[in-house]
Order: C-alpha cells, then sequence, then structure tokens
C-alpha cells in the first residue's frame, strides 16, 4: 500500500492469495480466508508490485480482473 509494508502471511506451494476491493475497502485473502483489511481507503488507479525473496520463486497463474 503505497510501498509501506503492511501485512504477512506464511505460505506453500499451492496456496492461492486474493487482494480485493470490497464495498471501498481493500481486503487481503489467503485460500478464501482474510488475513489483512486495510485500514486506507483505495487510491484509483489501483497497481501491482511483487517481490519474489527466493531464487527461483514463480507466480503462476495470475489474474488481474475488474468487475463491471
Amino acid at each position: 500500500e503505497s510501498g509501506v509494508y503492511q501485512a504477512s502471511s506464511t505460505f506453500t506451494t499451492g496456496d492461492v492469495f486474493r487482494v480485493s476491493v470490497e464495498s471501498g475497502v481493500v481486503k487481503y485473502y489467503k485460500n478464501g480466508t482474510a488475513f489483512y483489511t486495510s485500514a486506507a481507503a483505495p487510491i484509483y488507479p489501483l497497481l501491482v508490485d511483487t517481490s519474489l525473496l527466493n531464487l527461483n520463486a514463480t507466480v503462476t497463474n495470475a489474474v488481474i480482473w475488474r468487475a463491471q
């Protein structure tokens, strides 16, 4: 969120993460369970960024989706 570290979660191969805006609130999910809800309102346009800390780490099946 604006380059500021907010939350973390443990993970393993096969975990699915989701970041969504729901009724003006940003929520972070792992495997369908929310683990962080932002106190800041989203600022549009939304941007995506990530960091992979391990050599040979990968992201698979990434999807960016916008509801109409």
